[in-house]
């Protein structure tokens, strides 16, 4: 999916940051809710229109212009808010960043449904600080939900316009009476 191999980070990724649990990641949170959020919304103005452009890339999976719009647009607001950070796109692979952070992109996963019209895909930010994931966001814009995590914050769950609910696994041992 990405053309970065296992452990190709920067030396300073591994030396400069390792994120502390104490650390709190409200804004990067906020501020990846928001751009997949943004990102997702543009994907719907392409969504089952007729006559959508799709190609093959090299390894046959398909890419429409959604995709890469949204890539793009994703790429604009990092670089413009995070500068030093590295961006990992699917659509455009790696741009180096100084900071050790890597935000990580798929602009619709779930391509095939996208083009065929299904509404189950998303717009996908997650940033990586050193060796770890430490925020993730997923907006479903056809079904306009979003799920959101960070560490140290939870993760949430949201329909529309509505305030983000704790997402929770359930209590039960037993996972017949899940």
């Amino acid at each position: 999916m990405f053309d970065r191999p296992v452990g190709a980070r920067a030396e300073t990724a591994m030396t400069q940051l390792d994120p502390p649990a104490s650390k709190s990641w409200s804004a990067e949170l906020a501020f990846a809710t928001r751009i997949a959020n943004e990102a997702g919304q543009l994907t719907l103005e392409y969504f089952r229109r007729p006559g959508l452009k799709v190609e093959s890339k090299g390894d046959g999976s398909p890419v429409s212009q959604a995709d890469q719009r949204a890539e793009r647009l994703l790429r604009e607001r990092i670089a413009s808010t995070y500068p030093k950070d590295a961006i990992l796109g699917e659509e455009e692979g790696l741009l180096e960043g100084s900071s050790g952070r890597t935000w990580i992109l798929d602009p619709i996963d779930g391509t095939q449904s996208f083009v065929h019209g299904v509404p189950l895909y998303g717009t996908l930010v997650a940033l990586e600080a050193g060796e770890d994931i430490v925020v993730g966001a997923v907006a479903m814009p056809a079904v306009d939900e979003l799920v959101s995590a960070a560490r140290g914050l939870g993760a949430h769950w949201s329909i529309g316009a509505g305030p983000p609910q704790p997402a929770r696994v359930t209590q039960t041992a037993d996972p017949k009476a899940a």
